[in-house]
């Protein structure tokens, strides 16, 4: 379709053929204007943007992975040491705190969706005093402070990804505006190609205006019923 327009409105190609026919020129104005809203679309929604729209969701989903493991990691060093807490340091009552701090709401922080997981770190009150209990809580491998802290890594490269795919999303074209776009070139091209039609027009100039148009007809489902069939007025 925009392929069309372009042949339509390029001075090396068919504008000047329609800029010698007083009763079609008015029709350049119209291609211009859908072929830059055409244009708006392609840009936000062309293979650029929807690869970076898939790697965004890529990142998202990878870090959303991320956050899971690290947190069942850290819940399962705080279930051990309830189980083995002694009234040595970390004592069981630290431990609960601890727990406490970091699972207000029990293991329910599966199952939660992007936005979720950034605002359970948020919602997480770490001070320095507790900081310094969870640094005390050591797993196979690092301590709960650590786990910690990878978290909120990783919550905020979840909140950027999130911002960079919620900007996307707000510039891309409403679906309805892409069908009323395309609705508006139908009604067009269906008014210009009976004009060129009518006009006494030569055969060459006739089947130069026509080509573009019977090629987007037989090769598209959007095209009004009868378009691909040859003009009635070529000699």
């Amino acid at each position: 379709m925009r392929a069309v327009l372009q042949d339509y409105l390029a001075p090396d190609r068919l504008r000047p053929l329609i800029e010698g026919e007083p009763r079609l020129v008015g029709f350049l104005g119209d291609f211009e204007a859908l072929d830059a809203q055409l244009g708006s679309f392609e840009k936000v929604s062309g293979s650029s943007g929807a690869l970076r729209r898939d790697e965004l969701v890529e990142r998202r989903e990878a870090a959303c992975a991320h956050f899971d493991q690290v947190l069942r990691q850290a819940f399962h060093v705080v279930q051990a040491g309830l189980a083995t807490a002694t009234e040595a340091s970390p004592s069981p009552a630290e431990v609960e705190r601890a727990e406490a701090l970091l699972f207000p709401n029990g293991r329910g922080f599966t199952r939660r969706g992007p936005a979720a997981r950034v605002a359970y770190v948020e919602a997480l009150r770490v001070g320095p005093e507790d900081a310094a209990l969870l640094a005390r809580l050591e797993g196979p491998h690092r301590t709960v402070l650590e786990l910690y802290q990878e978290l909120v890594d990783t919550a905020s490269e979840l909140s950027e990804v999130l911002r960079q795919l919620e900007g996307l999303d707000a510039h891309r074209p409403p679906k309805q505006d892409a069908l009323e776009a395309k609705r508006r070139w139908i009604q067009i091209v269906q008014v210009f190609r009976s004009l060129v039609e009518l006009l006494e027009l030569s055969s060459e100039t006739r089947s130069a205006l026509l080509e573009g148009l019977e090629a987007w007809s037989e090769g598209s489902s959007d095209a009004p019923p009868g378009a691909s069939a040859k003009s009635s007025a070529d000699p």
